[in-house]
């Protein structure tokens, strides 16, 4: 009864939304007005949110289910009927095109408990016969059969590691909590490991102060210039335990490995190698059974960095599809197995996010597709579009149109995709395209949910025009009626770091600031050239080798536009960040005199307290480049400090060291600036506890209070600046 009733109230749903038809529905105004948004509700949930069903191929690939379990629906993409599902509907699509791929494990997933002692780092082989772990810093494998534990090396130590990394490869490198190096061939029958030699590693030290004796723990931690951790590549079999050293002499000693893996039949084992500075990118392969090394290609990037490729990926027929920023934009390539190129897919300025499927059968049967199904950047740095490709590289067909970020997923047969969309100024709605883009039917449009009838803001995107014309993408937000008889102050929340854009072209009901443009701000977002997406890295290199400069004019330049144009106002500017957010804020505020004030969290103060390979990816080294290094210090600009600053860091933090924030206090001090500080003792990079949180909340309202809306709080801050310069 209760399923049957389910049923009903979810039929009428569906009827509701596939019959859907002109402009795009909001919620329902409430019974009374919405409320002011109180502060305590400020650093919650969203403020609003979008209901969209949740909605995916049935198994064939004909129908659409909207819902979930046995409750949803079966909609026919073209006539909108609906249905209730079957059972043979609602089980995972097959994919009609493709070759059966291999089970996919997330990385740290894999558990064992060995009364023999820790097993750390474990990793499963794809037949789940073995397993490798690491123990006392040296790895061993398990044998689940015969329960028996092998010791692969046995000179591991804290000074050589063995299948697991240090701070600075786990955080610059292979991903953030990513310690495991250890990667099975497909067969099973081999394991490639990394090992790192890090005697030479300077130490950090983070000390707990809290205990009546302090706790003191050494961080192994290279700042720029100093020694990286030495690294190899070994192949060990699982069978017998022989293992190979890669021969690497040919690189130099202080290279990094950035990636391993396998080619699909196991014969050869894949690694990339890049130099210290990460200038250029070669990937090689090993034949595990010759022994013979071969170099299968190299990018090289002269006015910039090369950033961290993935390994290839493989096609039916045995070539391969290769990322490169080669051209300026990410883009794939597509080579045979000796690494001859067969075809660039796409020459226009296009660059991807994401591969969503391939369809590669056709490439050994001509009755097949053959064909890539790609996400991706093309007029801007904040629209998300999708494209279906050929992999031959003739065929290109966009298959989605409104401006914003869209989710695709392509039916299992590849004739519809379904298509879900948001805009910062629009819901969006669910649709189904054909696979030439065109609309085959609006199943439903996205309804606005307001959280606690609060009031919320208005989002509008921009396209800001640089002082040398770049064109920036950025975006404000506003709540209630605009005025020409007054200005409003403006709140920039930035990160502005490489790849890391703060605008994104999709739904943003964040209660921060919706609650900050309901006080009478401007909340403006913008992405700075340099901070575009990692499909866009001709861009991106507007910053090597002068970390700033270029970030602050594109910020100045956001400022006056809106300025100009939007009702801001220039004497009221506030900016905040937190880590190279917390770089920019305090950099705007010893380099510009456009920003009131600024709330600086966990930044980088001065590059060389920063690890090697990050900073030295897009800075080189000091000795290399002392005066792009002497350029971007906050630490040597602190006598220049304009406006009112405000600094957040913990004592722990083991990513951005407390050390940073206290040669910028020291040289304030020094230069006799006035400024606030709060420590959050424990605090690692994250920024603390959940009371340390709130603390840092209070503390940024109230200097937005007193230097951006109080009137007389500006005017006696201005004559307290004014009585100082005397």
């Amino acid at each position: 009864m209760m399923t049957s009733l389910m049923n009903s109230r979810v039929a009428a749903l569906v009827l509701l939304i596939v019959s859907t038809t002109g402009s795009v529905p909001r919620a329902q105004s409430p019974a009374t007005a919405p409320r002011p948004i109180p502060f305590s509700r400020a650093q919650g949930a969203p403020i609003t949110r979008l209901d969209l069903p949740d909605a995916r191929w049935s198994h064939d690939g004909t129908r659409v289910l909207l819902g979930r379990g046995a409750s949803a629906m079966s909609v026919d993409p073209k006539s909108g009927e609906s249905r209730a599902s079957t059972a043979e509907e609602r089980e995972s699509p097959a994919r009609a095109n493709a070759a059966p791929q291999p089970r996919r494990r997330r990385a740290g997933r894999d558990r064992l408990t060995l009364a023999s002692g820790e097993a750390r780092l474990v990793t499963k082989s794809p037949d789940e016969r073995h397993a490798t772990f690491v123990r006392g810093h040296d790895l061993w494998i398990y044998d689940f059969e015969t329960e028996e534990e092998r010791r692969l090396t046995t000179n591991g130590s804290d000074d050589l590691y063995h299948g697991e990394l240090d701070w600075v490869y786990q955080e610059e490198i292979y991903g953030r909590g990513t310690f495991r190096a250890q990667w099975f061939s497909p067969d099973s029958k081999k394991v490639a490991f990394l090992s790192l030699v890090t005697k030479n590693v300077p130490s950090y030290p983070l000390v707990d102060v809290l205990p009546t004796v302090p706790k003191r723990q050494e961080l192994r931690y290279p700042k720029v210039g100093q020694p990286n951790p030495e690294v190899s590549l070994t192949i060990a079999d699982v069978a017998t335990g022989a293992m190979t050293r890669v021969d690497l002499d040919r690189f130099p000693k202080d290279r990094l490995i950035v990636r391993v893996g396998w080619t699909p039949d196991s014969r050869e084992c894949l690694f990339a190698v890049q130099d210290r500075i990460q200038t250029w990118y070669e990937l090689c392969a090993l034949d595990t059974k010759s022994g013979d090394e071969r170099s299968l290609l190299r990018e090289v990037e002269t006015a910039g960095w090369t950033d961290r490729l993935p390994l290839p990926v493989w096609l039916a027929d045995g070539s391969f599809l290769w990322t490169s920023h080669r051209s300026g934009f990410r883009k794939l390539y597509r080579y045979d197995r000796n690494a001859e190129l067969i075809a660039e897919l796409w020459k226009d300025d296009f660059g991807i996010a994401s591969i969503v499927r391939i369809d590669d059968l056709g490439l050994v049967d001509p009755r097949e597709r053959a064909e890539v199904w790609l996400t991706g950047y093309a007029d801007n740095s904040v629209d998300v579009h999708a494209w279906r490709v050929g992999l031959d590289g003739k065929s290109v067909q966009r298959v989605t149109e409104a401006a914003g970020m869209h989710k695709v997923t392509p039916s299992p047969g590849g004739h519809f995709v379904l298509d879900a969309w948001s805009s910062l100024e629009n819901p969006g709605r669910l649709e189904v395209r054909d696979r030439g883009g065109r609309l085959v039917k609006a199943l439903a449009d996205a309804k606005v949910v307001s959280r606690d009838n609060l009031r919320s803001g208005t989002w509008k995107s921009l396209r800001i025009p640089a002082r040398d014309g770049y064109v920036l993408d950025a975006a404000i937000l506003t709540s209630g009626p605009a005025r020409t008889d007054a200005r409003r102050p403006i709140w920039i929340d930035t990160y502005s770091g490489p790849h890391a854009p703060s605008v994104r072209n999709a739904w943003n009901g964040r209660a921060w600031f919706h609650f900050l443009a309901d006080k009478g701000m401007i909340v403006l977002q913008v992405n700075v050239r340099s901070a575009e997406p990692l499909a866009r890295m001709k861009s991106v290199h507007a910053c090597y080798r002068d970390f700033g400069a270029r970030e602050l004019q594109d910020l100045e330049d956001a400022v006056a536009h809106v300025c100009k144009n939007h009702g801001g106002d220039p004497a009221r500017v506030g900016i905040t960040g937190w880590s190279y957010g917390g770089t920019m804020t305090a950099y705007a505020l010893t380099h510009s005199k456009a920003f009131r004030l600024g709330v600086a969290g966990a930044g980088v103060y001065d590059w060389r307290l920063y690890d090697t390979i990050y900073t030295e990816r897009y800075m080189s080294t000091d000795t290399d480049n002392p005066e792009g290094y002497a350029h971007s210090s906050v630490v040597a600009a602190a006598p220049d400090l304009h406006g009112h600053l405000v600094l957040y860091h913990g004592t722990e933090d083991d990513n951005v060291h407390f050390q940073n924030c206290m040669q910028f206090v020291y040289a304030l001090q020094q230069a006799g600036k006035d400024f606030e500080l709060m420590i959050f003792p424990n605090a690692t990079h994250g920024g603390g506890n959940g009371r340390q949180a709130a603390q840092r909340a209070r503390m940024t309202w109230r200097a937005i209070e007193q230097y951006l809306l109080d009137q007389t709080g500006r005017l006696d801050q201005a004559k307290q600046e004014k009585s100082r310069d005397r």
